[in-house]
């Protein structure tokens, strides 16, 4: 809705959503548009975002809020070689207690509110 209203629409996205890898996942995908065939001068845009609230105990200093956004361009200062980068999955589960004190929706709903 922002991108329209200010008559930016010549736009595509995608959102890649999950645990610490997501970021990742988004900067890859960024990095594997600009060098592919398709790329139509466009930049890239990866915003990678974590939050964790963990349960009291000796894990809630664990807790995060970060963000960060990466503009994505042929001429960048750092480079990547995508013939030497891999991924590796495995089920694992690393953490699995948090918990939120607010209702998310709710949040969310309130910030776009403000935003829009």
């Amino acid at each position: 809705m922002i991108f329209e209203k200010h008559g930016n629409t010549d736009i595509e996205g995608v959102d890649s959503t999950n645990a610490c890898y997501g970021g990742t996942a988004a900067l890859f995908n960024c990095v594997n548009w600009v060098k592919s065939s398709s790329w139509d001068g466009h930049y890239g845009l990866a915003v990678c975002t974590n939050s964790a609230v963990c349960a009291e105990g000796p894990g809630r200093p664990t807790g995060v809020a970060a963000a960060i956004a990466l503009l994505v361009r042929p001429d960048a200062l750092i480079s990547f070689e995508s013939k030497i980068r891999g991924s590796h999955w495995s089920l694992v589960f690393d953490f699995t207690s948090l918990t939120l004190p607010v209702n998310i929706q709710l949040l969310t709903e309130n910030f776009f509110k403000h935003v829009i």
